[in-house]
């Protein structure tokens, strides 16, 4: 409310708005626009985490989180992944996020996550929730368009956005990705440097395994391959991940040399 209060003055300083003071009016009614957007939004979210509580549904994700943790933080993590794309199945995003944070923040921050990782994780599983079947209200809007069938287009988007579902579990496993976390503060720059490396090769070798095609049709094997070394660069284990590095250059250096060789040979 200060900050409201002090804009309105300070504004005067722009000269545009010394010459049309009534953009400050405007400025105020699509502000009320906001607010009562924001309102609605609250109040569903009020609906839905009421219902949540009511169903107990929080409460079996919070027992399955704990039983999964004393076990392996991977297996909380996909427990975690998946309620955050159950709960936020047909709700826009700033709701989604508000309901499943309330859910799932804690329970991981509890498990030793960093708080910003935490709440990027569910924000980044809430997101891919509109594309995920059945509840993908984004493709839905997609096949209106394309006139082909939603959950066909549903289980294409998933497919080929799947990278989505991978950085979460990248920057919970390093969270020098982020760039904000006390982690990133203190690690030497040549670590977050080759953090991004092996987060851009991972994406890399995942799409063109998932996607199937890198130059030309990639076989069973070397997609799987491929997969393997996405999910090993995404490991905290630096020599598991140089390893994993070096065999995914040679395969992406390997596959462009076998689509020059026709070419060269013509």
């Amino acid at each position: 409310m200060a900050a409201i209060l002090l804009l309105i003055p300070m504004s005067l300083i722009n000269p545009e708005i010394r010459r049309a003071p009534w953009k400050l009016v405007e400025a105020l009614a699509e502000g009320g626009k906001t607010v009562a957007q924001l309102a609605i939004t609250i109040a569903i979210v009020g609906i839905v985490v009421s219902t949540l509580n009511a169903t107990g549904i929080p409460t079996k994700f919070a027992v399955l989180l704990a039983n999964a943790a004393s076990s392996s933080l991977m297996a909380a993590l996909l427990i975690a992944a998946a309620g955050c794309i159950v709960l936020g199945m047909g709700m826009p995003t700033l709701p989604a996020y508000i309901a499943i944070v309330a859910v799932m923040g804690p329970t991981l921050t509890g498990f030793g996550v960093e708080l910003l990782t935490a709440h990027m994780f569910v924000f980044f599983f809430g997101v891919a929730s509109v594309i995920t079947p059945p509840v993908a209200i984004a493709a839905y809007a997609a096949a209106s368009i394309s006139k082909g069938r939603p959950i066909g287009t549903a289980v294409e988007a998933t497919r080929i956005g799947a990278m989505i579902f991978l950085v979460p579990f990248a920057f919970v496993y390093n969270p020098a990705l982020l760039l904000g976390t006390e982690a990133a503060a203190a690690a030497p720059l040549g670590f977050l440097l080759f953090s991004l490396l092996t987060l851009a090769a991972s994406l890399y070798l995942a799409s063109s395994a998932l996607i199937g095609f890198d130059r030309q049709r990639l076989p069973v094997w070397e997609r799987l391959l491929r997969l393997a070394c996405a999910f090993t660069l995404l490991s905290p284990y630096v020599l598991a991940g140089l390893a994993a590095l070096a065999l995914g250059v040679a395969l992406g250096v390997w596959r462009r040399a076998a689509k020059l060789q026709p070419a060269e040979a013509s």
